[in-house]
């Protein structure tokens, strides 16, 4: 086979196969067929362009084999969840477990897999190419780029009017080609991660001090949950029972208008944790600075981590009460035992911060995150396919989630009342970020900020303060219809756990005008 025929073959394989999505939502835009032909045309010459400038005797097959096993995986998630695979996506892949991983795994990915990659890859492994010397090789590939060029310019000026449209107007159109944007994606996020110049450790608030008060040591907790959306919790006015408990607790103040920092856990963890605000957050520079938990770990403060989910995203690497209790369950942990775990980090007479991160509302496998008691609404889809499913029954076993974080976050704060004699307590639920549950065909998280809907940028935030915790409560409840962020969590951690530090940040602190007796606090 010549090496011309390989690779226009393997560009029209990519473009027939993986591209559905693409397509679809293109055609949505524009409504025209020449159109749609003329993307087509140009996304393969765009393919057939990048597989020549790699094209010499040791990488041309390596290379096409790349671009089908990544091309069957990315166009599966994308045409039956409906997410962009860019770097955040990519960097998500490389932190997620085991469990996660697996939870994602079924016959119809594996079918992707074999015949959309692992086939046409065999296909291309064996096949016999007629390789020309160095010299000739050149002047061969000098000469397919000027005419794929050629071709694709002429392609675009025939409908040049559509392209401007399509490059200044619909970027998010281009995020949908695959191969292309899923490989840039991935070589972009191994040159953030691995290739760039490492940035050097800058450890911030090293001058964090305990301010001293009067009575009790203070114990809060914060319950780090996992893709529950604000508007699937019945205190906020949903319509389904989803908080048969918390909408009873007249004692807590839920945030209706929190909004996250991220849309994948990945980043909105180190995010929250940073003095970093959405604006100006990098998770190469926030990996490389101190966190909210380092700089109270420097204050004295006994600081602890229980994780039920994959990990702490580099947030809580350094201090020593770190653990993950996946490992010592016989199949999935209920966020429950973070709470059993939790006690033994609970010390008389030490102020105290802990995180429980939940694996909460984590799809799509949402029906195995509950056992039978919780499963209030049913029929439930119990698939991580959620595309065979219908919308009623992803909403149900979604819902039951929410009803089991419901339980656990009133079992956090039942504990919290016992422990009233020896310390002043609080609470503080926020979930990472939010959930798309089939609604225009997108499902779970993930897409880039700017174009994600409102449902996974609107997580859930709950909160509850003892009335010894030296915050009025009356004066958090105004906080509930007032818009804020994971922003905000940083110097509002600071602010209530009495730890004074140039890094705390006055205007983002949430609770600053509900403080009592705390003048020249900060």
């Amino acid at each position: 086979m010549s090496k011309t025929k390989l690779i226009l073959l393997s560009s029209l394989f990519m473009v027939l196969f993986y591209n559905y999505t693409f397509f679809v939502k293109s055609y949505a835009v524009f409504h025209s067929y020449p159109f749609m032909l003329s993307l087509g045309v140009s996304l393969f010459l765009f393919i057939s362009l990048l597989i020549v400038l790699f094209d010499t005797k040791w990488s041309l097959k390596p290379f096409i084999v790349l671009f089908f096993l990544v091309g069957s995986i990315t166009a599966y998630f994308t045409n039956q969840y409906g997410v962009i695979i860019d770097d955040k996506m990519v960097q998500n892949s490389f932190e997620t477990d085991l469990s996660e991983t697996l939870g994602l795994f079924n016959l119809k990915l594996l079918t992707y897999f074999l015949l959309l990659g692992i086939f046409p890859s065999l296909l291309v492994i064996k096949s016999k190419i007629n390789y020309c010397n160095f010299y000739k090789n050149i002047l061969y590939k000098f000469k397919m780029i000027f005419f794929i060029l050629l071709l694709l310019l002429t392609n675009i000026y025939l409908f040049s009017k559509a392209y401007t449209s399509f490059a200044r107007e619909y970027k998010i159109l281009r995020f949908q080609t695959i191969p292309t944007y899923p490989i840039y994606s991935f070589f972009y996020y191994i040159n953030e991660k691995y290739l760039k110049k490492p940035i050097p450790f800058t450890k911030i608030g090293t001058d964090a001090k305990l301010i001293k008060s009067d009575g009790k040591p203070k114990l809060f907790v914060f319950i780090l949950g996992e893709a529950a959306r604000w508007d699937h919790f019945s205190i906020n006015g949903y319509k389904r029972d989803t908080n048969p408990i918390l909408e009873k607790d007249k004692e807590i103040t839920t945030l209706k208008k929190f909004f996250s920092c991220g849309t994948e856990t990945a980043v909105s963890v180190p995010c929250m944790f940073s003095d970093l605000t959405r604006a100006n957050y990098s998770d190469k520079k926030a990996k490389h600075r101190s966190s909210l938990i380092d700089i109270l770990n420097y204050a004295g403060v006994n600081v602890a981590w229980i994780d039920n989910n994959s990990d702490s995203k580099g947030v809580a690497v350094r201090i020593k009460n770190y653990v993950n209790i996946k490992d010592s369950c016989h199949g999935e942990c209920r966020d429950e035992k973070l709470l059993e775990v939790m006690k033994k980090f609970v010390k008389n007479g030490k102020t105290t911060f802990i995180v429980l991160h939940q694996m909460g509302s984590h799809g799509p496998e949402y029906y195995k995150r509950t056992d039978e008691e919780f499963k209030k609404f049913k029929p439930e889809c119990k698939t991580n396919q959620l595309q065979k499913c219908s919308k009623e029954s992803i909403v149900n076993a979604y819902d039951n989630t929410i009803v089991y974080t419901d339980y656990f976050i009133s079992k956090v704060k039942e504990y919290l009342k016992t422990k009233q004699k020896d310390f002043k307590v609080a609470l503080w639920y926020a979930s990472d970020h939010g959930e798309s549950l089939g609604e225009k065909g997108i499902y779970l998280h993930g897409l880039p900020y700017f174009i994600a809907p409102e449902a996974q940028k609107h997580p859930a935030s709950v909160l509850w303060f003892d009335d010894d915790f030296g915050v009025k409560n009356e004066c958090v409840k105004i906080l509930e219809n007032k818009r804020l962020s994971q922003d905000n969590i940083f110097s509002s951690v600071l602010g209530v756990m009495d730890v004074k530090t140039k890094v705390y940040n006055q205007s983002l602190d949430m609770f600053k005008k509900c403080y009592q007796d705390r003048d020249g606090k900060n």
